[in-house]
């Protein structure tokens, strides 16, 4: 699934270019934003488009505060959210608090989700450039691997975290992504 920020119509496509790569932990919402997504809600972010499932366009949104650093405005959305796609938001989020065993609980609620191939291939592509050898099963995507190599480079300033940010910034892409097509 390829991500291209302009494809997401005039609301969302600014709001979803980011210069940094988000960090491994909470690190500091953006506050420039703060009263655009404030203001957000389906009718306005999906202006002149046709939602059909009102619960991925929540996922949307969820993902646009997590994006900022809004962490707890991003849970209250996905936490409402009883589909895998949701729950996987919801993950994501625990494991940005450092709640790891938390975030595994959300990962084992999304089950197998459609973007979990592309995203083991762009994981093997980031991770290559690496000094550090991290393999993940060819049976497929595990999330909770993911979560265990955060937890343990979180902070350290290393190649490897650097990495990690790459690779949870492509999975973020990839989620919004399947997130907003799956809305319309």
């Amino acid at each position: 699934m390829e991500y291209e920020s302009a494809d997401f119509g005039p609301v969302i496509s600014p709001l979803t270019i980011q210069a940094a790569l988000p960090p491994l932990d909470t690190g500091q919402p953006d506050k420039s934003v703060y009263d655009t997504l404030k203001g957000l809600t389906i009718e306005k972010s999906f202006i002149g488009q046709k939602v059909k499932d009102e619960s991925m366009a929540r996922c949307c949104l969820s993902g646009l505060w997590l994006l900022h650093g809004y962490l707890d405005q991003s849970h209250q959305i996905s936490q409402q959210v009883g589909s895998p796609t949701g729950s996987f938001w919801h993950g994501i989020i625990h494991r940005r608090e450092g709640d790891y065993g938390n975030s595994k609980y959300w990962f084992r609620r999304v089950g197998h989700h459609p973007i979990w191939l592309e995203l083991l291939k762009e994981a093997r592509k980031i991770l290559n450039n690496s000094t550090e050898i991290i393999e993940f099963p060819d049976s497929g995507w595990d999330p909770f691997r993911l979560v265990d190599l955060c937890e343990e480079f979180c902070g350290t300033t290393t190649e490897m975290e650097n990495h990690l940010r790459k690779l949870q910034m492509r999975e973020w892409e990839l989620l919004f992504a399947y997130s907003y097509w799956s809305a319309l």
